[in-house]
């Protein structure tokens, strides 16, 4: 589990996005994040 905010004052925003990695994450209630996984771009390779 990684703490994103643990000294700060500002909470997370749980309707938008932090920045876009391709990494799913969930924010758990004590501010923690839990890891998903990695999202699929085999579409990509497709296209290319």
């Amino acid at each position: 589990m990684v703490s994103i905010y643990p000294q700060s004052s500002h909470t997370p925003n749980h309707d938008k996005w932090l920045y876009r990695t391709g990494e799913q994450v969930r924010w758990l209630p004590n501010g923690e994040l839990k890891y998903l996984g990695t999202e699929n771009y085999d579409f990509l390779k497709e296209a290319s």
